[in-house]
């Protein structure tokens, strides 16, 4: 079921947002969490996510020049590499 309402709102402009930030209520996440997005990603805006990047005590940060939302798709070769890189440090 699609929500009318969102749809037909002026999201591109406006871009999406959460009604309420993710892990708002912690102060730090003690996990291990790769943060992996495209430069060009004009949904969620790689900016947008470092605020609760710098609640995790063990992330990593990596954002892909010339990719956007679908950088899984856009630069495969590059997100697969960076992805099977970070598993390799989790031991």
């Amino acid at each position: 079921m699609a929500d009318r309402e969102f749809l037909t709102s002026n999201w591109r402009e406006n871009h999406y947002f959460l009604d309420a930030a993710p892990f708002a209520g912690l102060t730090s996440i003690d996990v291990p969490a790769l943060f992996l997005m495209g430069k060009q990603d004009w949904i969620c805006g790689w900016e947008d996510q470092y605020d609760l990047f710098k609640k995790f005590t063990r992330a990593s940060f990596i954002v892909l020049e010339g990719s956007g939302h679908m950088l899984h798709m856009e630069k495969r070769e590059m997100a697969s590499t960076c992805v099977q890189d970070w598993l390799k440090t989790l031991g």
